[in-house]
């Protein structure tokens, strides 16, 4: 559900079949080459998509219904539900996917509690901001990509309209940010790989991610540290099966959960894991949920380092793109897109969505990795006016 090419080319290679289930809008060429049978439908309407996958069950096994992105976890997981199919309790993947019903269960624990509380109004707003004090962050309740997060670092910062649905405010953790990539399987778990990650730290909205860098660079002590607090933190939940993304602050009083999903992590960092380390997360998440997988691979080691970096230029309508392709052969670099052309528009980087491309460099370590990242963002020159 709400599946993409490599997803569908790796279900290929391990000889399953793919029945691809996607809304028409986001319907993908490649994606409809790639699957024995492609269903346009809108899949939150959970009944009506198990009713369909059900009709295929009369001429072909199936196995369950795998998501990977946002949208389609919780519906993902209800559909295994109605289907019988094996996957992570709906409770837990709904625990996950709305942040305040996550910070209230773990909130049990006093290891993984970080104060927050629900917001509907202005009015709220600022009392909450009077009573806890500043900075804090303002999300909204399920989202990625950053997508309408705020800092609030004064009164008036708080603004006066009310929120168009509720939100959740919480104390801005800060210190170095990590995430960690995990694979679960008959309740137990395995950290694949902890990825730091480097935000933009200005602009419209701080807290989007500007790259990561895997793997990242930790003595083994604070690593072990990592891994234990983690692994509690989906105990705690209830995490059975499948790829979980856990983002932590690395704080002067030690980790503290930012969020948790069951999927593996956006901006590519499966890619960064396989990589380094020649772990394919995307092949083990296809394998646990079609049955084929009865014990967790083996840890994996890092032979090197993998990094990304975001291009974010001035906003403005593009003038013209320079340097691109000579930065596509400099050392280290595997992958370089840019996406606004001439004519385009460069908006504010609000979220994820409004960063114009990226950059892929590997290197001996992490530092090699990040330099060469630097070095072909520098190399390319998108001008805005």
């Amino acid at each position: 559900m709400g599946p993409h090419a490599a997803l569908c080319e790796r279900a290929r290679r391990a000889g399953l079949g793919v029945i691809a289930i996607e809304a028409v809008a986001l319907a993908r060429p490649e994606v409809i080459a790639l699957a024995d049978h492609f269903v346009a439908t809108d899949y939150t309407d959970v009944e009506r998509t198990a009713a369909l996958i059900d009709a295929f069950r009369s001429r072909t096994p199936v196995a369950g219904v795998l998501a990977l992105a946002e949208p389609g976890l919780l519906p993902s997981a209800r559909v295994n539900a109605l289907l019988g199919c094996a996957d992570n309790p709906v409770d837990v993947v709904a625990r996950t996917v709305d942040k305040a019903a996550m910070r209230r269960w773990l909130a049990r624990d006093a290891r993984f509690a970080v104060p927050a509380a629900v917001a509907t109004t202005a009015a709220e707003l600022r009392t909450l901001a009077a009573e806890r004090g500043m900075p804090l962050v303002v999300k909204p309740l399920a989202g990625a990509g950053s997508r309408d997060v705020r800092v609030v670092t004064g009164p008036d910062a708080v603004g006066f309209a009310d929120p168009p649905a509720p939100v959740l405010v919480e104390p801005l953790l800060t210190g170095r940010e990590v995430s960690v990539e995990a694979i679960s399987l008959a309740g137990r778990h395995l950290v694949a790989g902890i990825t730091e990650t480097v935000l933009f730290g200005g602009g419209a909205n701080p807290l989007v991610e500007a790259g990561h860098r895997f793997p990242a660079a930790l003595g083994e002590t604070e690593a072990a540290c990592v891994r234990g607090f983690v692994t509690a933190v989906l105990d705690r939940i209830g995490v059975r099966a499948g790829l979980t993304h856990t983002e932590l602050m690395l704080t002067p009083d030690g980790p503290a959960l930012i969020e948790t999903h069951t999927r593996d992590g956006g901006d590519q960092i499966a890619d960064l894991v396989l990589k380094t380390t020649g772990l394919d997360m995307l092949d083990v998440a296809l394998r646990i949920r079609a049955g084929r997988l009865d014990r967790l691979p083996a840890a994996p080691v890092a032979t090197g380092a993998a990094a990304i970096r975001y291009f974010a230029p001035a906003p403005g309508v593009v003038r013209e793109v320079r340097g691109a392709r000579w930065a596509r052969h400099l050392p280290g670099v595997t992958d370089l897109e840019v996406t606004v052309a001439a004519g385009g528009t460069v908006r504010p980087v609000r979220s994820s969505a409004d960063r114009c491309g990226h950059v892929i460099a590997t290197g001996a370590d992490v530092a090699e990795a990040a330099a060469r990242c630097d070095a072909a963002v520098a190399a390319v020159e998108i001008v805005t006016c």
